[in-house]
């Protein structure tokens, strides 16, 4: 099975940072572990393991001068567990993968022109979970809300991402996740950590009980805060 996504559709965000949409290819890949084979009756013999080995690898052509990735790079390459994003279109709902990992490596591949191509390798510290997405980067502010996301049927046990670019407000802040029957009473359900200024991307699970329809509102954001943001939730 072969799907297509036109590179202009697909975004990479990788805990709080946005590389552009200058994206040309990426690569996701979920390997399954083999048993050690000696057990067996014939050395060609394989058992599935049930461990997984997850990857992900991008490229695209960068003008660094316009997305900063040089300085970005300084502090993102291997400084511990970052939230990665990778999302298969730009809609609330579409598809994303997420997982918190490791930015291992970022090397110039080709120049053209006045553009570099760069190819980048993240590793995750666990696998990748398939999410939908509440769209693609956006700004919201006090009494702001996302997009909203149609599961079908009520669900729980969910886990939810949160990319935070930037926050511009002058008290503590926090993103909440809220459900609704009918996609108009709202019931906030799971707080995000605060954060002030700067990044503060994070993973958070969610135990109970959800129903049919979710997405994420600003909390306490203040009368001048503004948080240029993107999020996605994991069904349970």
């Amino acid at each position: 099975l072969m799907a297509k996504k036109y590179s202009g559709q697909v975004r990479v965000y990788y805990d709080g940072y946005d590389p552009g949409s200058h994206t040309t290819q990426v690569e996701l890949g979920l390997e399954i572990e083999a048993l050690d084979p000696t057990a067996f009756g014939e050395a060609g013999e394989r058992a599935q393991g049930g461990l997984r080995r997850d990857t992900f690898t991008w490229a695209g052509l960068f003008d660094d001068a316009a997305i900063g990735l040089d300085a970005a790079q300084a502090a993102i390459l291997g400084a511990g567990t970052g939230v990665l994003s990778l999302l298969l279109g730009s809609a609330v709902g579409d598809v994303t993968y997420c997982g918190t990992s490791f930015f291992l490596a970022a090397k110039p591949a080709a120049r053209i022109g006045e553009l570099v191509r760069l190819e980048a390798t993240i590793k995750p510290d666990q696998n990748w979970e398939r999410c939908y997405s509440y769209g693609e980067k956006a700004s919201i502010s006090q009494s702001g809300s996302s997009g909203t996301i149609d599961h079908g049927a009520g669900t729980s046990n969910t886990t939810w991402y949160l990319q935070v670019f930037q926050y511009t407000g002058t008290v503590s802040a926090l993103v909440t996740l809220q459900d609704s029957p009918d996609g108009t009473a709202w019931t906030g359900r799971s707080n995000s950590a605060s954060f002030t200024a700067g990044t503060a991307s994070q993973k958070l699970a969610y135990s109970g009980a959800l129903a049919r329809y979710t997405r994420l509102a600003a909390n306490a954001f203040g009368a001048v805060g503004t948080l240029l943001y993107a999020g996605a939730i994991a069904r349970g």
